[in-house]
């Protein structure tokens, strides 16, 4: 039986089995309603057309593995074991099927007598199953039929099924085919036509099969689909610069740096999660140091504490002083402990302006650049979001960014002067303006190009990078609510960030790179349900690789230790211990991609504006080159799907990977959970992170693959709130990765051959089959 599958479904009651069911080419109607053993949900009616008996859907509520029944059940005069039983399986490609076990001959030919769904049936002491055949106003009418509580409906044990048997390559047309993704069970019964038990070597006819199909052929040209041709070669397409390794990076708010990195003890939790990063893209994450609570600390050099204390004498202005919180050299230590050579930008104090303000600032910068050893030092910020000073009262008008620009520049000269030149390092180490928002102001970057920042100072210049922030919402700025729909809207995103593309536009003119030091989903602390559930996961992939394509050089996703936007919580916060949360994954496969191309991994984005309907705004795909030829492809599908919807719909992306890449081989990596608004569960490539102490593991070993075909092209289909990488040659994550100081990693997926392997059966050539054959049919008008 290897490559074969027996699916066992419910005959239907043969009067009126085709009534309606090709007319105007209404595919299905079904309703559902849940056994009240509280286990699944099954589909009672899914009327097709004549040449196909009613379905029993097996899709819902099903697990990767195998579902056995735990003790035999009762089928009328036969018995069964629990091998022999018919219980479902995941497929691999996204569906369940109802598949018999590996017992005798004589007892898989038993399964033509009455079915059971051992998951759907209620146990009672008499034969009974949920019934899987007969329209529920015919349920009604049945006189053998009796209800024994709500929601399980019970038929006599004499209902006959047949079994169909079908080669698992036809399972892979369901991915081609998304109207009809939701029903497991139509590719045996439709492709081959009706078998007797036991099942025949061959199929019958399957002139049936294709009245069938085209009956459906109006619900299907209307399927949810696209073509996407990436090109084979960058040098034919729009791409960013190479994506440095830590692009995908943090931000920490200083005050609550300890509950990151740990206070007298390493916080092992943190640290692990920010390795397993820097294994996946060859660097650890740009970790960027600022926020509100910079502009308050001074640093105290006899103070020792892993902390910071609260300044018994302030003096100094604003609504939260400028001068308010004390740190000495232990805060310095414990940014230390993260990975090796991770990148620090750090947050300076220029809200402070008392007559010792440069002697401070001075005091401070000389601390970080002589006392990171582990980690590398990158840039320094001089104040966090000076464009709101005027509001939170760290400067009084006239307050704008002529004079702003004035203040940094004789900050910058000074550390330069007195600390990083005598250091050896550049001049161009400092990242202005670090503002929250420019709209209406006059801190925009052209503004403060013509004020001149970017001007020479003593001979030097200052500006290394343009550093703006943004959230895509802020609680208690943005006027409207927010809903998880809303933030899986990618179409909203483009237009909250239409703005700052134009400063990005502007920055990169002056010949200066740009970056996003502060930015996520939803600010100042996130929202639960919303910021925290996988929706936002697949929020955070998506603008990952939206922004590469703009070329900002890196993004920080700001976190603080009780915001629900964050990554991970780093400490046990309202009565819960740390654990990692969705967004966490997008970093992961963000870090994979990136590491992918060692070095030379350039991000493309693919044209969606063929993606309408109830998809429009859903649909997002980028290419990935590595080495300067295309290497994957980034396909996300944000329509929301939560976890209560049972059948969830998919998009077909039809892909084109040129001739070039004819009969290679394609590897299929999944960003998943059990829906969009999942607060847990999420897995990235198969692999999930411990909440105790962060380390990766597989919990997936498949190896998911297609062949292209001769024209390099293969067709996938993608569930709604799901995202897929599509990988040439390789399963992502089993290549050696180069690290910064020269050394490899092995790779965080086992290798190609080391993983049972699921396989596509080139299904973009078998749509192409299916396409011509409901056309033909059609055409005929005899269905």
């Amino acid at each position: 039986m290897k490559g074969w599958m027996v699916v066992v479904v419910a005959d239907g009651a043969g009067a009126g089995a085709g009534a309606g069911a090709g007319a105007g080419g209404r595919a299905f109607q079904a309703s559902r309603r849940r056994a009240d053993s509280g286990v699944c949900f099954c589909r009672e009616t899914l009327r097709l057309c004549a040449a196909a008996p009613y379905i029993n859907d097996q899709s819902m509520y099903c697990s990767r593995g195998c579902t056995v029944p735990p003790a035999p059940v009762s089928r009328g005069s036969a018995s069964a074991s629990a091998s022999a039983w018919p219980w479902r399986i995941w497929d691999g490609l996204g569906r369940c099927a109802l598949v018999a076990g590996s017992g005798s001959p004589s007892q898989r030919r038993s399964l033509a007598a009455p079915c059971y769904d051992a998951r759907c049936v209620h146990q009672a002491s008499t034969p009974a199953r949920q019934h899987a055949s007969t329209p529920a106003s015919k349920l009604a009418s049945h006189g053998d039929i009796t209800s024994s509580s709500p929601g399980t409906t019970r038929v006599p044990a004499a209902v006959p099924c047949t079994v169909y048997r079908v080669h698992a390559k036809f399972a892979a047309l369901l991915r081609v085919l998304p109207d009809l993704a939701s029903l497991p069970d139509l590719s045996s019964a439709a492709l081959w036509g009706a078998a007797s038990s036991p099942c025949p070597a061959m199929p019958r006819s399957l002139f049936p099969a294709f009245a069938c199909w085209a009956a459906l052929a109006p619900s299907l040209s209307a399927a949810a689909s696209l073509s996407l041709s990436p090109s084979p070669s960058r040098s034919d397409a729009h791409v960013s610069d190479n994506l440095d390794p830590s692009f995908a990076g943090f931000g920490i708010e200083p005050s609550n740096l300890f509950s990151f990195t740990g206070w007298n003890e390493p916080n092992e939790f943190s640290i692990q999660l920010l390795q397993n990063l820097a294994d996946y893209s060859g660097s650890p994450p740009h970790i960027r140091v600022g926020g509100n609570t910079q502009d308050y600390m001074i640093f105290d050099a006899d103070y020792e504490d892993f902390g910071w204390k609260k300044n018994p004498r302030s003096t100094a202005q604003g609504v939260i002083a400028a001068d308010s919180m004390i740190i000495g050299p232990n805060y310095i230590a414990a940014l230390d402990r993260f990975p090796k050579d991770t990148f620090i930008t750090y947050g300076l104090n220029l809200a402070y302006q008392g007559n010792d303000y440069l002697a401070k600032i001075v005091n401070h910068s000389e601390a970080v650049v002589k006392n990171l050893k582990n980690t590398r030092l990158y840039s320094f910020e001089i104040g966090n979001e000076p464009d709101l000073y005027l509001e939170n009262g760290m400067r009084a008008a006239p307050w704008d960014g002529r004079t702003f620009t004035t203040q940094f520049m004789e900050r910058a000269d000074t550390v330069y002067q007195k600390v990083l030149k005598p250091a050896g390092m550049a001049p161009t180490f400092f990242e202005p303006p670090a503002t929250a928002s420019t709209i209406g102001t006059s801190f925009e970057i052209a503004m403060l190009d013509n004020a001149g920042i970017l001007d020479r100072m003593n001979g030097e210049y200052y500006v290394g990078w343009w550093n703006q922030h943004d959230y895509f919402y802020f609680i208690g700025v943005t006027p409207t609510p927010i809903t998880l729909d809303d933030l899986m809207d990618m179409d909203q995103t483009n237009t909250q960030f239409a703005y700052w593309e134009k400063q990005i536009k502007i920055a990169l003119g002056t010949g200066v790179p740009y970056v996003l030091r502060e930015m996520s989903s939803i600010g100042p602390i996130g929202m639960h349900k919303v910021s925290d559930t996988f929706g936002a996961s697949l929020w955070t992939l998506n603008f990952f690789l939206y922004v590469a394509t703009l070329n900002v050089s890196s993004v920080q996703m700001h976190m603080t230790d009780n915001s629900n936007a964050s990554a991970w919580q780093p400490i046990n916060v309202y009565g819960k211990d740390p654990f990692v949360r969705p967004q966490y994954y997008a970093h992961a496969a963000v870090a994979q991609i990136i590491g992918n191309g060692n070095g030379t991994t350039q991000i493309g984005p693919l044209d969606v504006g063929g993606a309408g309907g109830e998809y429009k705004g859903r649909i997002r795909a980028y290419s990935a080159y590595a080495n300067s030829a295309l290497q994957a492809v980034i396909l996300i599908n944000s329509k929301q799907a939560n976890v209560s919807e049972s059948n969830k719909a998919s998009f077909t992306f039809n892909l084109n990977m040129g001739a070039s890449n004819a009969n290679k081989r394609i590897y299929i990596s999944y960003l998943t959970a059990e829906g969009a608004d999942s607060l847990s569960g999420t897995t990235w490539n198969g692999m999930t992170y411990s909440d105790e102490d962060g380390k990766a593991s597989v919990v997936d070993e498949s190896i998911y693959q297609y062949s292209l075909d001769g024209n390099g092209a293969f067709s996938i289909a993608v569930r709604d709130s799901e995202a897929v990488v599509a990988n040439l040659d390789w399963q992502l994550g089993s290549n050696k990765v180069i690290k910064v100081d020269g050394s490899t990693t092995s790779g965080s997926r086992r290798k190609n051959a080391a993983s049972p392997s699921v396989t596509g059966a080139k299904p973009a050539i078998w749509a192409a089959v299916l396409v011509s054959v409901l056309t033909f049919a059609a055409s005929l008008g005899a269905f």
